[in-house]
């Protein structure tokens, strides 16, 4: 059963009640159509007021302000997603020009509430900074396989009586292994190397995430 006929007032009071319940706000986004439908209010403002009720706002009608009321619709919505998603590079200029009858404030705002992964936000929404100290993130770097010891690395205490110490002239090998990096908010948790003539494939790179994982619930355990 959806409510066809609701003011915009009545629809914040029951965000605000959702978001006291600790819902997300993509939970919200989709209560909201359930029972009032998609005409009466646009995701970027919900998201928008889910933010505001969260940060403390308590009075639910809107603010007092003069200028023209906003023309931004669910549909205009959609289109500056796809747009984005379409080509990532475009600039604020660009989509100004594809969208002259949003103000760039108002076009900035429905970007940044609109073109990231959700999933992400809700997370951060609910558990904050803990969300992003649990993130584990990983890259590839060929290293040499060979690094001898600089100079200073090389230098020992010695006797005036001692004899000295032949340091044969060593360089940088010219072969290079394949070293795949993760690592957390604390620092390094795992470094893999691949083998000399060993080459990456969908079976090695899982070999490599089940490693991870138990290196991660490991070390997550025991601290």
């Amino acid at each position: 059963m959806s409510i066809e006929s609701a003011t915009k007032c009545e629809i914040r009071a029951v965000i605000r009640y959702l978001v006291a319940k600790e819902k997300s706000p993509h939970e919200i986004f989709n209560e909201v159509r359930t029972v009032y439908g998609e005409g009466h209010m646009n995701r970027t403002s919900i998201y928008k007021w889910c933010r505001e009720f969260k940060n403390g706002r308590m009075n639910v009608p809107d603010d007092l302000r003069s200028g023209r009321p906003s023309i931004l619709t669910d549909d205009i919505v959609n289109k500056v997603e796809n747009a984005v998603r379409d080509d990532r590079r475009l600039t604020l200029d660009e989509l100004s020009a594809m969208f002259p009858q949003l103000s760039r404030s108002l076009l900035h705002e429905t970007i940044t509430e609109t073109c990231k992964p959700p999933e992400f936000l809700e997370r951060y929404e609910l558990d904050g900074d803990n969300f992003l100290k649990s993130i584990v993130t990983g890259d590839e770097t060929c290293v040499a396989h060979y690094t001898p010891e600089t100079k200073r690395q090389s230098e020992q205490w010695r006797h005036t009586t001692s004899p000295s110490t032949k340091k044969f002239k060593t360089t940088i090998s010219a072969k290079k292994i394949m070293a795949s990096v993760f690592w957390d908010h604390k620092g390094i948790i795992l470094i893999e190397y691949l083998r000399q003539g060993e080459t990456i494939n969908a079976a090695r790179y899982c070999e490599t995430l089940k490693k991870l994982r138990r290196t991660v619930h490991n070390k997550r355990r025991v601290c």
